[in-house]
């Protein structure tokens, strides 16, 4: 139930706010680099609990299979290139995915718990 009410609060919103830690280590990452304008945008990218990907709505009706992790990254690489284009020289975007999945861990955790619990209640 937990998860549940977690994951819907986050599509409610459509983002998840980045914790301390991991907002620290995207400031690593980029270093004095960019702008706060271009930093709140690689934020709200990394947060994102909906990967909105490029396809029109004839690519996405003809798929009908949900989008699979490298997809997913290859979205979040473009979306993370339109906020700051000069990232694609700098070696920081396979840092910054490593953040983005640690927040989709967070996201889905206590789904993965519960299956997890249920599957060794099954067992016992």
């Amino acid at each position: 139930r937990i998860g549940r009410k977690n994951l819907e609060a986050l599509s409610s919103t459509g983002t998840a706010e980045l914790l301390n830690h991991e907002q620290k280590e995207v400031d690593k990452i980029l270093g004095p680099l960019v702008t706060p304008e271009e930093r709140a945008g690689i934020l709200k990218v990394l947060g994102q609990v909906h990967i909105a990907d490029d396809s029109s709505e004839e690519d996405l009706k003809i798929k009908e299979q949900p989008m699979d992790m490298e997809e997913d990254t290859k979205s979040v690489k473009g979306q993370l290139l339109s906020v700051c284009p000069f990232l694609e020289n700098f070696h920081s975007l396979e840092p910054l995915l490593s953040v983005w999945q640690g927040v989709r861990v967070r996201m889905f955790m206590h789904y993965q718990l519960s299956a997890r619990a249920y599957f060794h209640f099954l067992k016992l």
